[in-house]
């Protein structure tokens, strides 16, 4: 069954992102660079994958951005934190 959990704070994402499983992803609505984006964090090995979609009018993922892979838990912590410096609404699933 699919449930998702609303994160409140930076914190709570990155306490999620340490415990990932590989069938779990962490979903983040934020600006970045300018434009209004969804960021997906999933761990489908070893690795952190974190994925940027601009979000378009009808609050769908659009264009992808960037994807990046960080093969430690603190290199995905550092990227994190500078995408969450503004408002963002976030969700474990």
């Amino acid at each position: 069954m699919y449930t998702e959990k609303q994160l409140e704070t930076e914190e709570g994402i990155l306490r999620a992102l340490a415990t990932l499983e590989q069938d779990e992803g962490v979903r983040v609505e934020c600006d970045y660079d300018g434009k209004k984006c969804y960021v997906f964090i999933t761990k489908p090995s070893s690795s952190f994958v974190l994925s940027v979609y601009e979000r378009s009018s009808d609050d769908t993922p659009g264009a992808r951005v960037e994807t990046s892979e960080f093969t430690t838990y603190e290199e995905l912590s550092k990227a994190m934190r500078r995408l969450l410096r503004g408002k963002f609404r976030a969700f474990r699933y």
